[in-house]
């Protein structure tokens, strides 16, 4: 599956007995997905999150319409750019911050 949060091409590539293989994708229209992977146990602000070392996770934000400011507290465990796109840059924990009209997220990140 590919998933494209905006417009464009979508550059999708995987591996199979030692080879590459690349495709890309035209996407038109997109659409937000549930966000399965991000999780939260209570009805806070706080949220968790587990990705791997080396992998890209986009954090999908359903009906936002005021742009979002994001901060990593440790850019060289998880650096997140500012479309929501969190990269697992080494194994640890840290925390995001997400802040839009004046109420701060926060993201717990664990990489493996």
């Amino acid at each position: 599956m590919v998933t494209c949060s905006y417009n464009g091409y979508s550059k999708d590539a995987f591996y199979s007995d030692g080879f590459e293989y690349q495709t890309r994708v035209y996407v038109e229209n997109p659409a937000a997905v549930t966000d399965s992977k991000l999780t939260s146990t209570q009805k806070t602000r706080t949220y968790n999150l587990t990705i791997k070392t080396g992998t890209a996770y986009v954090i999908q934000m359903k009906g936002m319409i005021q742009p979002a400011i994001w901060r990593s507290k440790n850019n060289n465990i998880a650096f997140v750019d500012e479309n929501g796109i969190v990269y697992g840059r080494s194994s640890g924990k840290t925390s995001l911050q997400m802040k839009v009209n004046g109420i701060t997220h926060t993201i717990n990140v664990v990489v493996n």
